[in-house]
């Protein structure tokens, strides 16, 4: 999904969407890749990372657990394997 996508489909400022965008590229729940429109220019789309998000509370403490989605990138796919050794 596009920035343009995401600020109409949530009613937000394309600068909100790109700091938001931003945050959640950096924690790794978005993946970011570039498309290439018939006119030759190039925008950004977006696609979560995020395979399960669970939220466990019991007796008073709260867990939260992410599973992320396999990287389709090979550059990230070789960051997590680096990263798991």
């Amino acid at each position: 999904m596009s920035a343009k996508t995401l600020s109409e489909e949530c009613d937000a400022s394309l600068p909100t969407v790109y700091r938001r965008v931003d945050r959640l590229i950096d924690c790794g729940l978005l993946a970011e890749q570039t498309e290439v429109a018939e006119d030759g220019h190039h925008y950004s789309v977006y696609s979560a990372r995020l395979e399960r998000l669970t939220v466990e509370l019991e007796d008073g403490d709260l867990q939260v657990t992410l599973e992320q989605a396999p990287a389709d990138d090979v550059a990230d796919r070789f960051t997590d394997l680096w990263e798991g050794i």
